[in-house]
């Protein structure tokens, strides 16, 4: 061979190790530089380098080290190990490892690969074999007269269009491979068939990564190209090859487990579809989701006799003569290559009469039958046995769980004929089995005793069969089960949508299985198989004890089709653009704020250090909850704080809009995108009421006060033509400047007085400030509602008339608000705040009416205008006095953007703290309205508004807190001795409501919880009626008020009941609901809104705890139309008097929500407070909600709902309608509901 090189004019390189001509440079193809040099170190510093070795498959880390150095990579030339004899030429031989494998077959080897480096690599990987030869060379270069015995083209023949010329560069590559074939020669061809099934069901085209690009045969002629079966068969008869063998290899020919051969398909003895389903998780490059279910379609394709045509690859023998493809009686060939190379086997499938025989071979020479192992399992070589027809257990599995609505009940049964098959084969040994426990034993030879190893025959038989791992003891029920779901989940590539869950981890459907077959199981028995079964994968597969198997416990099943997942996809970009806008804000913000600039010389210092990463923490959530899209939060923040200190802090700019050029590139914000989609919608509505206003009864004439100083001359008057472009003409505007000493200013508004008799100016003489400002142009103002307008603020065209519409539809109205955004000094519209209607507790958290205020003349001027003093929270102060003149019903709230409020570096909006003697000035005019009216509280500032403390009376009043539980004695406890150990509150009773538990752990502890702490247990016997159970605790209650409080509820802050009593007791307020947060901290409960998710759900859920939410909500005490009852104070008298829950129509759900709109019905506010914070382990010991009795009663459950809130829900008053009803995050809805 060497000889022959030197002749053609090839040298040998002796630094690569390579032959070459010493001008060639290679072809520009490789897999990328890092990819290549690292696989090519990895090799290169390796001992072990043979096909099955352990050592390069422990360095495995991503799927380019997985394609060069997995051992399974060779099982594509497996079946025909015994052709590889006298001369082989590879054609395309990459880093190596198909090359290792030909080259361990002891044939003379001709490697030929058109790179250089990866020609370096492959000689790496072979360079103990002296029978390996590698030349790097183009394959049309290659000019010899040599003629081979074999030839290969493993995954090479679809790149003919890169580097074989002519019109038909495959068919040219695959003349020139007959060429170089002796006359019996055989050629072995892999490639992906471009008719695939994958391909249907959407997996990206292997080497252009577009959907659908082979199907539709979109190829161009300089791309890489793949064919269906009958194109290769019609071009190897034009190439002479016309002798060939086609085969099926899974899940294609990369990393193939199984091959199938064409008598397979056909055999009627012989379930090839098997092998298909079983390997449709084990392709590496499927993508997230299909079209439909690949293990399904699988099954029909190959009864239809679609099996060959449609496999994901072919592997093909070919050959000039009849002779060089022998017919064969193999059905199908199996590898287990994963493993130590001890254990590595063969399984073929081979036709004998009308049966088949099951035939093992180990891939390792060097070879015992029968190890008695150090470890815990033993190896058992399998004998040959026969083909046993039917199904695997494992693939009714599959049938239940891809179809959608499955339920935990048909698992559950699913399961538990697992366990009875189980104990039959036990019984079928003499052995006596009754398995119930997962402490039950199990014979040690059934421990692999898995669905996949169980097959039942047409007749509806089990047959064990695989038995090559025998456990040294015998083991426990809980194991086997586990190790059973285990092996089930990875051969699921989508679930269908499950009856009563959105989502499942892979840990939570094993914990729904156990409870299913009605077998008790814990964390610590999960987590101690897990540790038994890791012992086990590092015998078999030499994983390190802390490496062990990929268990994925915490990864979610997949329930997602391909429709769903780009919904959900479209989702996501529509939050990274509101993200981008954001993100864009808060540097306009930072771009703008003197306090940055007068600070430069401190940019090093830890000071500053600390103010930027208070920044990042007070970003808005939605912002830093997608952080986790580039390297996560506190990796993120680190990276830009180190550019802070040692680039300063222009370089941190920069540094974060490339982070937002990475999220996404949309210039708009998602506020504008959304304004420009629906602006015929809103157009639509503007003409509508336009048509409307020539019926008006009411026609008032608005005065617009504004009070002016120094302000910037171009918004000056943009602010006034916001005005005078009214579409309502009866309007005045009322300016009062106070003593700006600006001549330019001074002229344009006299200018303005001049053209519209409708403007009215007053000049100070003397700066008195904005509230005397303000009273000035009070004075001027004669109409009968005066609204209140910033001197560089913007009123939409049509503010007045909507506000004027709302007057007409509310004869009773005296303040009507409106929604607002902002706008930039260049004219950008952002951070749109949609506000709830009247909310009282906001409102005390809050001044989020603002903007537009809309007040009656008449009792603007009774509360004596605006109060000097108050400077900064003028208007807050106005409102809070002006409110106690009028009912809470002469409040109206017009759901539209009416006001753009200019964002500036002095600016309140652009920053809270941009006037911090405003939050001052709110502070006292908040705890003096409350003294007004003899409420006895504290007002607090916070970051986010205010907080107000309510005072409790001398006298607590007795609180029963009613504990609904069945069993659970671990939740309890943690429940009650956290009640009792972190309760600041001391009046309180607890009532246990026993539903009855009939665990004798539990009822211990509730006997001994009467003894020790006094509480009360009752019993309910009858069936689980959650709204009846706690009907009845009411009437047993001692207390004055009465908490539901859920078994899983744990206490995190001590004043959680005083502060919910506190508010409870307000004589306005029906139900208190609590902060309620996950195990991992994030929000579970911030108050629930009306029409999310259909019926209801819960406010700004999954929450980073201490997150802002929108528009800080989620930290302030506010109103909401319901709160959930795992955590809910209120009077019992109230309770009483609407009649506690509804025990006949909504027995376990959304009981909590009726009875919160029933008080609300009543006119009790519904408030929910974030200072008494809680964990909810939620659902920790409810069952499945997916029985046909559990669905339909849940079914009628959201009908009653439905038809009994059908005024109500979707329009809830404490949310906002252009806010999503499918998300709890308050983003934008598409399209509103207006």
């Amino acid at each position: 061979m060497k000889n022959t090189l030197k002749n053609l004019g090839y040298r040998f390189d002796d630094e690569r190790a390579i032959w070459r001509h010493p001008e060639y440079r290679g072809i520009s193809y490789n897999d990328g530089d890092e990819i290549e040099t690292r696989i090519g170190g990895i090799i290169a510093s390796s001992e072990d380098i043979s096909v099955l070795s352990t050592e390069l498959r422990g360095k495995v880390t991503d799927w380019a080290s997985l394609y060069h150095l997995s051992s399974v990579r060779s099982n594509i030339l497996r079946p025909y190990q015994k052709i590889f004899k006298g001369d082989v030429l590879e054609i395309g031989a990459g880093c190596g490892a198909i090359t290792r494998y030909l080259g361990e077959q002891g044939a003379n080897i001709l490697a030929l690969e058109g790179s250089p480096r990866r020609a370096s690599i492959a000689r790496s990987r072979t360079r103990d074999l002296e029978n390996v030869t590698v030349l790097s060379e183009r394959f049309d270069q290659f000019k010899t007269d040599q003629t081979f015995d074999v030839i290969t083209l493993i995954g090479v023949l679809e790149y003919a269009n890169l580097f074989t010329p002519g019109d038909e560069p495959a068919l040219n590559m695959l003349k020139r491979v007959r060429q170089l074939l002796k006359p019996t020669g055989q050629l072995i061809i892999a490639i992906e068939n471009q008719l695939g099934l994958k391909y249907f069901a959407g997996a990206p085209e292997d080497h252009l990564g577009t959907p659908m690009y082979g199907v539709e045969g979109r190829y161009q002629k300089d791309q890489p190209q793949t064919f269906g079966k009958k194109v290769l068969e019609e071009m190897l008869v034009k190439s002479e090859l016309s002798h060939s063998q086609f085969m099926a290899p899974f899940p294609d020919y990369k990393l193939p487990t199984s091959i199938v051969t064409e008598s397979g398909f056909k055999s009627p003895n012989f379930d090839a579809a098997a092998f298909a389903w079983q390997s449709v998780k084990k392709d590496h490059q499927l993508p997230p989701c299909t079209h439909f279910s690949l293990e399904l379609a699988w099954a029909d394709v190959v009864k239809n006799g679609l099996g060959l045509d449609m496999a994901n690859s072919f592997l093909i023998l070919a050959s000039p003569a009849a002779a060089g493809v022998p017919s064969t009686d193999i059905l199908a060939y199996h590898y287990s290559a994963e493993r130590l190379a001890s254990y590595c086997k063969e399984t073929l499938f081979i036709s004998k009469d009308h049966d088949v025989d099951v035939v093992h071979f180990p891939l390792k020479t060097n070879f015992n039958k029968i190890s008695d192992l150090d470890g815990p399992v033993n190896f058992l070589f399998p004998e040959s046995q026969k083909y046993s027809l039917g199904k695997t257990l494992s693939w009714e599995f599959i049938q239940i769980v891809s179809r959608d609505g499955w339920t935990f009940e048909e698992v559950g049964k699913y399961f538990k004929r697992y366990v009875r098959i189980l104990e039959g084969l036990i019984s079928k040994d003499g052995g006596l089995a009754e398995l119930k426990s997962c402490q039950d034993l199990v014979p040690a030879k059934y421990f692999d005793g898995i669905p996949q190893n169980i097959v039942i025959t047409p007749e509806g038989a089990p047959i064990f069969f695989d038995t090559e791992w025998v456990l040294k003891t015998d083991i426990e029920l809980g194991r086997v089960l586990l190790r059973a779901i285990l092996n089930l989940l990875p051969l699921v590539s989508r679930y269908g949508k499950n009856i009563s869950y959105d989502e499942l981890t892979h840990r939570q459907f094993i914990e729904q299985v156990f409870s299913s077959v009605g077998i008790n199981v814990s964390d610590d028995d999960i987590n101690y198989y897990i540790q038994q079964e890791s012992e086990v994968q590092n015998q078999i597969y030499g994983r390190p004890l802390e490496k062990p198997m990929e268990w994925g416990l915490g990864n979610h099943l997949n329930f997602l089709n391909t429709y769903l997942y780009s919904r959900k996809k479209d989702q996501e970009v529509v939050q990274n653009v509101h993200t981008i806008s954001q993100l864009n804000d808060a540097i306009r913000m930072y771009e703008n704020s003197k306090s940055w600039i007068l600070t430069r010389p401190l940019r090093k210092s830890v000071k500053l250090a600390k103010k930027i990463s208070s920044f990042i923490k007070n970003l808005p959530n939605t912002i830093r909850n997608k952080l986790h899209l580039e390297n996560g939060v506190q990796a993120q923040v680190k990276s830009w704080l180190k550019i802070l200190r040692d680039e300063g802090f222009v370089e941190f700019l920069k540094a974060i809009k490339k982070f937002i050029r990475r999220i996404g590139t949309e210039k708009q914000s998602a506020f504008s995108i959304w304004l420009d989609q629906y602006s015929a919608l809103f157009n639509s509505a503007e003409e509508n009421l336009n048509s409307k206003s020539k019926d008006f009864e009411r026609t008032p004439l608005i005065s617009i006060v504004m009070p002016v100083y120094k302000t910037n001359h171009q918004w000056l008057k943009e602010a006034i033509e916001s005005v005078i472009q009214q579409s309502y003409p009866h309007w005045e505007l009322c300016i009062a400047d106070d003593a700006s000493q600006d001549g330019k200013l001074r002229e344009i508004l006299e200018s303005y007085a001049a053209k519209d008799a409708r403007i009215k100016v007053y000049f100070s003489n003397i700066n008195e400030h904005i509230s005397a400002a303000s009273n000035h142009a009070l004075t001027l103002a004669t109409g009968e509602w005066v609204g209140l307008l910033d001197h560089d603020d913007l009123l939409d065209k049509n503010a007045l008339l909507w506000i004027v519409g709302s007057i007409n539809e509310n004869p009773n109205a005296s303040l009507i608000y409106s929604d607002e955004a902002k706008i930039d000094e260049v004219g950008n519209k952002f951070a749109p705040y949609f506000k709830p209607d009247w909310n009282r507790d906001l409102f005390y958290s809050q001044n989020y009416i603002c903007h537009f205020g809309a007040y009656k003349t008449s009792i603007l001027k009774d509360v004596g205008g605006f109060r000097l003093g108050f400077e900064g929270a003028q208007d807050y102060d106005l409102a809070l006095r002006f409110i106690e003149k009028i009912s809470d019903g002469d409040i109206v709230h017009v759901p539209r953007l009416l006001y753009y409020w200019r964002a500036h570096q002095l600016s309140t909006a652009q920053s809270g703290s941009a006037k911090n003697y405003a939050k001052d000035a709110g502070k006292r005019a908040l705890q003096e309205h409350l003294d007004r009216i003899g409420i006895r509280a504290n007002v607090n500032s916070t970051i986010d508004g205010y907080r107000v403390s309510y005072a409790l009376p001398k006298n607590l009043p007795l609180v029963s807190l009613i504990i609904p539980t069945r069993n659970s004695k671990a939740l309890v406890e943690q429940c009650i001795e956290s009640i009792i150990k972190k309760t600041k509150y001391q009046n309180y009773e607890i009532i246990l409501v026993d539903n009855g538990s009939d665990e004798n752990e539990s009822l211990n502890y509730f006997k001994t919880a009467e003894i020790e702490y006094g509480i009360r247990v009752i019993k309910y016997d009858g069936e689980f009626n959650y709204s009846a159970i706690n009907n009845y605790a009411a009437s047993e209650a001692k207390g004055e008020l009465l908490c539901l409080v859920n078994n899983d509820i744990e206490v995190i802050s001590p004043e959680w009941l005083g502060e919910m009593v506190s508010l409870a007791i307000q004589p306005r307020v029906g139900a208190v609901g609590a902060k309620l947060l996950y195990s991992d901290s994030s929000l579970q409960h911030g108050g629930v809104v009306l029409g999310v998710g259909g019926v209801a759900g819960h406010s700004h859920k999954y929450l980073s705890d201490g997150g802002a939410g929108y528009f800080n909500r989620a930290n302030l005490i506010s109103s909401y139309s319901a709160v959930t009852a795992a955590c809910l104070l209120v009077r019992k008298e109230l309770f009483l008097m609407v009649g506690g829950l509804n025990e006949s129509n909504l027995k376990i759900a959304f009981n909590d929500v009726d009875f919160c709109l029933k008080l609300q019905e009543a006119g009790y506010a519904n408030v929910w407070t974030p200072y008494a914070k809680l964990f909810h382990h939620e659902s920790a010991t409810r069952g499945p909600e997916d029985s046909p009795e559990k669905v339909n009663r849940f079914n009628s459950e959201v009908e009653y709902m439905k038809k009994r809130w059908d005024s109500i829900l979707g329009k809830d008053p404490a949310y906002n309608p252009n806010l999503t009803l499918e998300r709890e995050d308050f983003s934008l809805a598409f399209p509103p509901r207006m």
